[in-house]
């Protein structure tokens, strides 16, 4: 039964991809367009070897409080006034240093600017800003972390350290549903599996695709979707380590024949057509889900830079550097927690001098998620926060009508919300570098109504 709906599925991607390569060479982008859509928005069997690593038996889903319309009305007012409302052109996409203010100055600036936005204030008439320059979109590393899934209407960023995880193995449920009834837990799905099961769109796009060596050879047409939506030479610096990544450019280059240039750039703007197409769709629900900037910062240090991480060898280079950082900046050596190959404050120090000095290739689990997923281009309708996660993924849920079919694993409504404070007295956080820091990621404070203030009192 699954290797012939297995087999019915390839032969149908193999007939749209012959279509698709048809329109292109017959320079019909129209036609390419609506090709690749569908190709898109197919939702790709789950294989064998899934199927048997999965326990099937009756789910129960567990009750929950659904986060009321009112909150997340409220949640969207900031975030609509900060994107599109009067406030919109004082937010700078990075901020350009002014000789004259301090950092001290400058954090005091922006938390007036989160003020207003917070208030609902008129930025034009109660605001004169030296960063005047308005958020556009970049269309760069989205695709990394948004998730379709046109069955439902539904499109979610969800950038690393928020709970992606989580969120993975409550929709990957949603691939083993009979007669539309839950069989496997979501609790039951491991991240390995969560991965392959709902993959982000980008992956979605270059491998699931354009990534069939067979069909390439048989349709004469190779793997490019790598060159997904003309990202950034930044963004392909960093996948130049990947081995994956490595052996499609030798696949690549391998190929008797390559596409055009032009053929090349159809495709992208197909790509982006695609999305974008989700994004207007008034059908679909849009969410992304974040938490505290510092408490994301946290995880991530305490996770990448663990000795026992299992892919630590990966992060050591990194690691390097901050214990380089931290003595050049100190006289000494780093003093480094049991347990970690560098300490939370030189990790710190490192996010806030790799923003200046090379912010494009910052690391996908704690770049900002302002340029993580562009949330202004995405035209949000939810938000949810990792903070509150139990009752917001029941809120997504039910306005996705998926409630009685899925739930979210791993709550994490113990969180206590002064734990990040006492976490930052306890590595010695600095006044300085929680300001530097509020800068560097303060569209995120901004759009989302985080804030600093406890902070800066202990």
């Amino acid at each position: 039964m699954t290797i012939e709906r297995l087999k019915s599925h390839e032969e149908y991607r193999e007939e749209k991809f012959k279509e698709l390569k048809v329109s292109l060479d017959s320079d019909d982008q129209e036609e390419a367009c609506k090709t690749l859509d569908k190709i898109v928005s197919l939702d790709f069997p789950v294989r064998d070897e899934l199927y048997l690593k999965m326990n099937f038996s009756q789910v129960e889903i567990p009750w929950s409080y659904v986060t009321p319309e009112e909150e997340m009305q409220s949640r969207l007012e900031v975030y609509n006034h900060a994107c599109f409302g009067s406030c919109k052109s004082y937010i700078a996409k990075t901020i350009k240093k002014n000789e004259k203010l301090s950092v001290s100055q400058q954090r005091e600036a922006l938390q007036k600017l989160q003020s207003l936005i917070i208030s609902g204030s008129n930025c034009e008439s109660d605001w004169n800003s030296t960063y005047q320059n308005e958020i556009l979109p970049d269309n760069d590393r989205i695709y990394q972390h948004t998730f379709l899934l046109d069955k439902y209407n539904g499109a979610g960023c969800v950038p690393l350290k928020t709970g992606t995880t989580n969120w993975q193995r409550s929709f990957g449920a949603l691939r083993f549903l009979s007669d539309e009834k839950p069989t496997v837990d979501p609790e039951m799905i491991n991240s390995e599996i969560a991965f392959k099961l709902v993959p982000r769109y980008a992956w979605k796009y270059e491998n699931r695709v354009f990534g069939s060596p067979e069909i390439w050879e048989r349709n004469n047409f190779p793997f490019h979707g790598i060159d997904l939506m003309k990202q950034k030479k930044s963004l392909r610096k960093i996948r130049l380590n990947d081995p994956l990544f490595q052996k499609f450019e030798e696949q690549r280059e391998k190929s008797a024949t390559r596409p055009t240039e032009e053929q090349k750039e159809i495709i992208d703007k197909c790509g982006e057509k695609a999305f974008q197409k989700r994004v207007e769709d008034k059908k679909y629900l849009r969410f992304i889900n974040v938490r505290h900037p510092f408490s994301r910062l946290f995880s991530a240090w305490r996770q990448k830079f663990s000795v026992n991480f299992h892919n630590a060898q990966k992060f050591e280079p990194i690691a390097a550097i901050i214990r380089e950082q931290q003595k050049a900046a100190s006289g000494e050596e780093d003093i480094i927690p049991p347990g970690f190959v560098c300490s939370f404050k030189g990790f710190l120090r490192y996010v806030i001098l790799k923003s200046k000095e090379d912010k494009e290739t910052m690391n996908h689990h704690w770049v900002s998620y302002q340029d993580s997923c562009e949330p202004c281009f995405l035209k949000l309708n939810a938000i949810t926060k990792q903070e509150t996660s139990h009752q917001d993924s029941a809120y997504i849920f039910e306005k996705m009508s998926i409630r009685d079919k899925t739930y979210m694993p791993g709550m994490y409504d113990t969180h206590v919300p002064d734990a990040t404070e006492k976490i930052f007295r306890e590595h010695q956080v600095d006044k300085e570098i929680i300001e530097e820091l509020y800068i560097v990621y303060y569209n995120d404070f901004i759009l989302f109504n985080y804030t600093i203030d406890s902070f800066l009192e202990n």
